[in-house]
This record gives structure tokens, C-alpha cells and sequence, in this order.
């Protein structure tokens, strides 16, 4: 099939970004995932697993509403996980934007997922990000070009990540910053404009 791509686009300059502070070693990696709570497909429950293995390690906070939340919450209780396993409830997309940056790490545990909208925001937000493999946000990142990815389905392999990613976090600042360029060159809805009109033109 012959076709012409146009990416979704985000308005890239409403998002706050993070500052280049690594992180503290005697304190837990801080997580955020923001998207509707409905572990089949987005996968929170690997992400809770894998909070669990790191045992405070990694604090993770979940910013969505959704049909899962009760299986989420007895989830996270039933693995004596509440210390480090927040439910934030759903909040408006200016809160999205001014607190993505108060976190070390975004991380979307699809099982299968689109384009990956919030990824993108996180990027905008220049949060070093990890992501599920073989789905939209992967592309997004161009693997592991801007970001980092985890073995679809694996809550031990996305343990993994994010212990890597708290063990190179250097790294992985330099790859947010790479990655913030990148989401304004290629994602910013400007971009998304820009490409629909040439493609009317045509």
C-alpha cells in the first residue's frame, strides 16, 4: 500500500520540563504512568509486578481512572505493594503538563498500544521514558534511540529497565534531552499541521 504518514501531534511548549538533576541513591526511582486504568491492554498490572520485585526501589504513581482500578488496588494490597504504589485518580491535562517533570521516569507497560500520546508528553517534558517492545510508543522512541524498552508482557524484564535505568540515569538524562528535540521536530501538532496542508496541496 502507498501511503503518506501524519503523526499525531501535542503541543509541545505547554509542558514543563524537568530539570538535569540525577537522581538520589538512598531514595526510590520516582514513576509516573498516565493513562486509563485497564490492565489488559495498557498493562499496569506488569507494572505494579515489577514494583513489587524492586521492593521501594521505584515509587510508582498511576494518574487515570478506568474499569481496572479495583483490580489494581487489590492487586497492589494483595502484593503488600501500597508503601510505593499510588492510584492519583484522574486529573486535567494542565496538571499533566506542569508535573510530569516533578518524576524520574514515565513508563507505559502496554500489552498493545497506538500511537502512544502520553509518551510523547513525557518526552515534551524531558522524562527519560521506557516502554513496552513492538507497540506504538516503541516507535515513538525509535526503540531504544529515545527512550528505553522492556520485553512485552514482562514484569521482570521491565524491573529490570527501570534498575537500569536508575543504575545509568546519566544516560538516560542524555537520552531525554535527545528526545525532547526530537518530539518538537517530528511531533508538535505545528509539524502535524505543516504535513496535512502539503498533503491537501498535493
Amino acid at each position: 500500500v502507498k501511503s503518506t504518514v501524519i503523526e499525531n501531534g501535542i503541543i509541545t511548549k505547554k509542558f514543563q520540563q524537568r530539570d538535569s538533576s540525577t537522581i538520589n541513591d538512598n531514595s526510590p526511582l520516582r514513576v509516573i504512568c498516565v493513562s486509563r486504568l485497564e490492565h489488559e491492554k495498557k498493562g499496569q498490572d506488569l507494572l505494579i509486578e515489577a514494583a513489587k520485585k524492586l521492593n521501594g526501589k521505584a515509587d510508582v504513581s498511576f494518574v487515570g481512572i478506568g474499569n481496572s482500578m479495583e483490580f489494581l488496588k487489590d492487586l497492589t494490597h494483595k502484593l503488600n505493594a501500597d508503601k510505593y504504589v499510588h492510584f492519583l485518580g484522574k486529573e486535567p491535562q494542565s496538571w499533566i503538563a506542569e508535573h510530569l517533570r516533578d518524576y524520574d521516569l514515565f513508563v507505559q507497560a502496554s500489552r498493545w498500544e497506538g500511537f502512544g500520546l502520553t509518551v510523547a508528553e513525557a518526552m515534551a517534558a524531558k522524562l527519560p521514558i521506557l516502554v513496552s517492545s513492538g507497540q506504538g510508543p516503541a516507535e515513538v522512541t525509535e526503540n531504544d534511540k529515545f527512550g528505553w524498552v522492556f520485553k512485552n508482557g514482562d514484569p521482570n524484564d521491565l524491573a529490570d529497565q527501570i534498575q537500569n535505568i536508575a543504575t545509568h540515569y546519566n544516560e538516560a538524562l542524555a537520552k531525554a534531552e535527545k528526545a525532547m528535540q526530537h518530539v518538537r521536530e517530528s511531533y508538535d501538532v505545528s509539524v502535524t499541521a505543516r504535513k496535512y496542508l502539503e498533503a491537501y496541496k498535493k
